[in-house]
């Protein structure tokens, strides 16, 4: 979905979006599948850009690195943004340098992200899909009950040595400088 920028009023817009309004399901489709997910935030300008305040809740589906079952891991994303107009940057002119406007003190929250944006747009559906892609550990596994026990599988996590291991037999590999005892200069 594309927000037209010129168009938000100086009080700003509140947006709600979820699986059931629709606006982002073809956006979210590949990271989501179908499950449920809830948008909301708050846009308004801010000089020449906009800020950007809200939360995105969603359930991806993932497999449990532990156990490899099937899991619904629960992502909680928390938007706050400068939207930024992208500038061409000529490489000698005053703007080619880095934008530090996160280092300014004026801010309330120092955990200010800036996104830009082209032609006065604002793609919400890839927004959403990066915060909740920059979410999914690299290691999803599921939640963990106070005894320390899956809570999917049942398994105790604090007794259960998790991995793969191979019985390589006696085919060990050589090594491919073995072949170099035997040599002798001459």
């Amino acid at each position: 979905m594309i927000i037209n920028l010129n168009e938000i009023p100086d009080e700003g817009l509140s947006y709600s979006f979820s699986r059931e309004t629709g606006e982002l399901n073809e956006s979210l489709q590949e990271l989501l599948e179908d499950s449920n997910y809830k948008v909301d935030f708050y846009l308004r300008p801010l000089g020449q850009g906009f800020e950007l305040k809200g939360k995105g809740t969603a359930e991806l589906p993932e497999m449990c690195s532990r156990c490899g079952i099937d899991i619904r891991l629960g992502l909680n994303a928390e938007f706050n943004e400068i939207l930024m107009p992208k500038l061409k940057l000529e490489r000698n002119s005053k703007y080619s340098k880095p934008n530090h406007i996160s280092d300014n003190d004026h801010l309330e929250n120092k955990n200010v992200n800036v996104t830009e944006f082209i032609k006065d747009e604002f793609d919400v559906g890839d927004f959403v899909r990066e915060a909740f892609t920059l979410l999914v550990p690299i290691c999803p596994v599921a939640e963990v009950d106070d005894k320390g026990n899956c809570n999917v599988c049942g398994v105790d996590i604090n007794n259960t040595k998790f991995g793969y291991e191979e019985d390589m037999g006696e085919n060990i590999k050589k090594s491919p400088f073995d072949i170099l005892k035997n040599f002798k200069p001459q």
